[in-house]
């Protein structure tokens, strides 16, 4: 299970009680100032860290992706996706729009904010086979190259490319990319959201969780990142710390119910503050019942001998 891969990395903490989980986030966040986290929840640690597109086809080569990817590209632009009042949108945009609502891409969901990912990784599995403990994930994406945010430079690439130079740029830098949407909707403004994305890794590591991003990190031993935050915490002095390149902190099953009335009451991350939209109102009201997809599609057929 990706439970005993995440311990396995190092880069984790198991904190017993919801005090201690708190107090371990606020560390990481402190931790140093040249950090930049992208966090992420996710409800049972038994997940790996994997974009929805790999997921389909855990054993696709980069080459294969990209195929799938192109594939989808060209089909959501003959929809008309994807245009503007300013033109088309860049491939990259293009792929967090269709992420957002719902379409498998290479892109993995993050957030700058903590309180929001450990909402999403104190949801319970409802599986049997799976760990209902969650896990919150703490990516530090300094240096990354980043895309969505800002003029094209001017290159060769960009002009003779307009469309594909974010994504191919990405892709050939040979590390994970952070991926912010030019026009977010009000699901991503209120969960802070942006995407994180990576190719697909040459040789990918067997024993690694982290399978959807080309994130190069040393094993170190069970309890040395307890250790950097301990020496942060009673270190008053200024120095150059070790980074941190990843760390996950186990959200264990038993605290989740306190931890979501904490979160509600105290930083007001609920699902209605979270997804203020249509579509969340029909997946999280209690009083809404979703309609299936084939009662949809059915009550959209014409009848014979009646009109559309």
């Amino acid at each position: 299970m990706s439970g005993d891969r995440w311990r396995n990395t190092g880069w984790y903490l198991s904190p017993t009680t919801t005090g201690a989980l708190l107090a371990d986030i606020a560390g990481i966040g402190a931790y140093s100032e040249k950090a930049n986290y992208a966090w992420r929840g996710m409800r049972s640690i038994d997940y790996d860290l994997v974009s929805s597109l790999q997921r389909t086809n855990i054993d696709a080569t980069e080459a294969m992706l990209r195929e799938r990817e192109s594939a989808i590209l060209d089909e959501a632009r003959s929809w008309g996706l994807g245009y503007g009042v300013g033109g088309w949108s860049t491939d990259l945009q293009l792929l967090a729009d269709l992420q957002h609502y719902g379409t498998s891409t290479r892109l993995i969901d993050v957030t700058s904010d903590p309180m929001t990912a450990l909402w999403f990784a104190c949801q319970d599995v409802g599986e049997p086979d799976l760990t209902n403990s969650g896990v919150l994930i703490a990516i530090d994406t300094a240096g990354w190259p980043r895309f969505g945010r800002s003029q094209p430079p001017g290159t060769w690439r960009s002009a003779g490319n307009p469309m594909g130079w974010e994504l191919e740029a990405g892709l050939e830098s040979g590390q994970p990319f952070v991926v912010h949407s030019l026009h977010p909707n009000d699901r991503l403004r209120a969960q802070n959201g942006y995407f994180v994305a990576s190719r697909v890794p040459d040789r990918p590591n067997e024993g690694s969780p982290l399978a959807g991003l080309s994130l190069e990190f040393e094993v170190v031993p069970y309890k040395y990142p307890r250790h950097l935050l301990d020496d942060m915490l009673h270190n008053t002095h200024h120095v150059a710390r070790r980074r941190i390149p990843f760390i996950a902190v186990r959200v264990r099953s038993e605290l989740k119910p306190r931890l979501r009335r904490i979160l509600e009451n105290s930083y007001n991350r609920s699902s209605r503050v979270l997804f203020p939209d249509f579509a969340g109102f029909r997946d999280f009201s209690e009083t809404a019942t979703p309609r299936s997809s084939e009662e949809e599609i059915d009550s959209k057929r014409p009848r014979k001998g009646g009109s559309v």
